[in-house]
């Protein structure tokens, strides 16, 4: 499995130029495989339990996003969280 790499700014900002980028790139390549580890498992788990007679639900998504809208607009109120924002809704 994946786990999180933590540091504080001032340390990595004192690594070689070379190894930023190496970790850059290792955190990307690692999210990337962490994603479809998860996803596989849980196509998997969800074949056991609909095997087992589980019936799941799905719920509508608009009614959550339109209702967030408030949320966004209350606080996403500089451009550095407006930019974060785009980001997090094109993993959609």
């Amino acid at each position: 499995m994946v786990a999180d790499l933590i540091m504080s700014e001032e340390r990595f900002q004192s690594l070689p130029e070379d190894v930023q980028q190496a970790v850059m790139i290792a955190g990307k390549e690692s999210a990337q495989y962490e994603r479809q580890v998860y996803a596989e498992m849980d196509a998997r788990i969800r074949e056991e339990l609909l095997s087992a007679g589980v019936e799941f639900t799905q719920p509508e998504i608009e009614p959550f996003r339109e209702r967030s809208q408030a949320v966004y607009s209350e606080f996403v109120d500089t451009d550095q969280k407006q930019e974060l924002l785009n980001v997090i809704e094109q993993l959609r």
